[in-house]
């Protein structure tokens, strides 16, 4: 488990060294606040419930057609009549979804959203939580024959959870 936390935080390393000029320092105090919850895991088993999984994560993300993308954005998940929920803020689109838990520590979400053509796109995304706050991802979306990776850490309570934004000089196709 120790060894997909390190990769997690290398995960997010390497796509956040793509980020352009306006957005470095949003990158960077991320991957500060990674580095911190790196050095606070813990090996332990999780069991994924609405107490534990609850809130807002923050997301660093790599689309699928261009190992040169990157992008840093919001995740909230719910829990809410028996049935899990997640809501993406990134660069000015929401995308939205339902899931559901299919191991004790991985959850799956089927989302979709309009892109700026709205045109509605279709897709997967399955979380592995490795603990309450450091989170492995990754999606595939009708159009891509590969898999993007979106890497989530759980904000504190006092963290702003506002910054969300998207290199445009890499584009932007989903998450």
């Amino acid at each position: 488990m120790k060894k997909e936390a390190k990769q997690w935080f290398n995960n997010s390393v390497l796509i956040a060294k793509h980020a352009g000029e306006s957005f470095k320092t949003k990158f960077e105090y991320e991957i500060k606040r990674r580095k911190e919850a790196l050095a606070k895991f813990e090996e332990k088993s999780i069991i994924i419930t609405p107490d534990l999984v609850t809130g807002t994560y923050r997301a660093i993300g790599q689309n699928p057609d261009d190992v040169e993308s990157c992008y840093i954005g919001n995740v909230d998940f719910f829990f809410e009549n028996d049935t899990w929920k997640a809501k993406w803020n990134i660069a000015g689109f929401t995308h939205s979804a339902y899931g559901m838990l299919v191991t004790p520590s991985i959850l799956v979400f089927n989302y979709s959203y309009e892109d700026a053509d709205n045109v509605t796109k279709l897709g997967i995304v399955s979380y592995t939580f490795l603990s309450d706050t450091i989170v492995k991802g990754s999606w595939l979306e009708e159009g891509f024959p590969v898999k993007g990776i979106e890497e989530l850490r759980k904000l504190d309570a006092d963290e702003d959870s506002k910054p969300d934004s998207h290199d445009a000089n890499f584009g932007f196709s989903l998450n």
